[in-house]
């Protein structure tokens, strides 16, 4: 049985369509806040842009709250209950993030980096997990149909063109777009056409148009949350232990061997900073989540807790 517990509506149906598939729907953790749990990944899936390190943009109770690397100077630039997934742009003078939209649903929207200009982007109730291209002039993300399948979708940053890059009876989502813009890094289960039972999800990358996926990990342990290095080398991710647990771990962007950084518990949705030299995350469980950061080899690890309860799906700020 898919365990939903922590998950908006739209998110546990998604779940037990998973399930359904034969894929364990806890691997689908859209970061959610308000209920404490993780709306999967639904935060942070994306790109550290190269730069310096800025702000580290998180969601927190009451909407997106934005922090000093040490955890000091937290304020809230977005004041909407349940606004999920900040991500920022790679000039860091913008973040992409959702906002609901009627019982359990989502759409994107735009705000300046100190709060202001704050637009909507898309008006449908499926549109989740956003990562800006490098450029700015689009966001890809998870649309997350009405029928039992999501796809990786692209919209301009106007609100126009918006397209599927994924279109098939399987699963594709939380997508994440590279520093250089030419691929788009998911989670996906396409592997699982001819042996759905007991088959659950893995990284792949494709083509920023939608062409040439490949599979990179292989390891049968649900994995998502994807998110570039600065120069593109390296993707981390969460991955789930069949026996329980969750994990972040590590794999180059060309294919090779996955390395594990911390051990299974309740570790989610990292993000690089900007300079390359730490990894942000979210750590605890559904309700009680704390922000840590640490080295890119998994040691060093720095609790950053600004705000009483939960705090997750952080992105850091890139600044040139």
């Amino acid at each position: 049985m898919a365990d939903v517990r922590g998950l908006n509506r739209l998110d546990q149906e998604l779940a037990f369509r998973l399930a359904e598939c034969g894929i364990a729907a806890v691997a689908f953790v859209v970061v959610m806040f308000a209920a404490g749990a993780l709306a999967s990944g639904a935060g942070a899936t994306g790109s550290a842009f190269p730069g310096r390190n800025g702000l580290i943009a998180f969601q927190t109770v009451g909407g997106i709250g934005v922090m000093k690397p040490s955890g000091r100077g937290v304020r809230l630039i977005v004041r909407i209950d349940h606004a999920e997934a900040p991500a920022w742009s790679a000039d860091g003078s913008k973040l992409v993030f959702m906002v609901p939209k009627g019982v359990g649903g989502f759409q994107l929207a735009i705000v300046n980096a100190d709060g202001s200009g704050e637009r909507l982007l898309t008006n449908d109730v499926n549109d989740t997990q956003p990562s800006w291209s490098p450029d700015g002039r689009s966001i890809v993300f998870t649309d997350e149909t009405p029928v039992a399948t999501s796809d990786v979708a692209v919209v301009n940053v106007d609100g126009t063109g918006r397209r599927k890059l994924t279109d098939t009876p399987e699963l594709e989502y939380l997508p994440a777009w590279s520093p250089d813009g030419s691929k788009i890094a998911y989670s996906g289960a396409q592997h699982c056409r001819d042996a759905p039972v007991g088959c659950t999800s893995e990284l792949y990358v494709m083509n920023s148009d939608g062409s040439g996926a490949r599979r990179l990990t292989f390891g049968n342990r649900n994995v998502y949350g994807a998110a570039w290095s600065p120069g593109g080398a390296r993707i981390v991710f969460t991955m789930r232990d069949p026996a329980g647990g969750d994990a972040l771990a590590v794999v180059p962007a060309a294919g090779g061997s996955v390395r594990r950084l911390t051990p299974f518990g309740t570790y989610y949705l990292p993000a690089w900073s900007p300079d390359g030299k730490r990894i942000v995350f979210q750590q605890g469980p559904p309700g009680a989540e704390d922000l840590w950061t640490m080295r890119p080899d998994g040691k060093d690890l720095r609790l950053l807790r600004p705000l009483p309860g939960a705090q997750t799906g952080p992105d850091w700020q890139p600044r040139r």
